[in-house]
């Protein structure tokens, strides 16, 4: 799932989003919440990152 979709996968545009009503917006971004998560925790990418200090070059 992209990060500007629906949960029902439709394309979502900043202007459609300020159109619904607050429910649906809160549910769109709460899945959208979700995929972000599921998506950094499970990126291979992220994960080679580790954590720490900044090394300043």
């Amino acid at each position: 799932m992209k990060f500007n979709q629906a949960p029902d996968g439709k394309m979502i545009a900043v202007q459609g989003l300020i159109k619904l009503p607050l429910a649906e917006w809160r549910r769109i971004m709460r899945h959208q919440a979700e995929a972000a998560r599921e998506n950094y925790l499970n990126n291979q990418e992220v994960k080679d990152l580790g954590g720490g200090d900044f090394i300043d070059y």
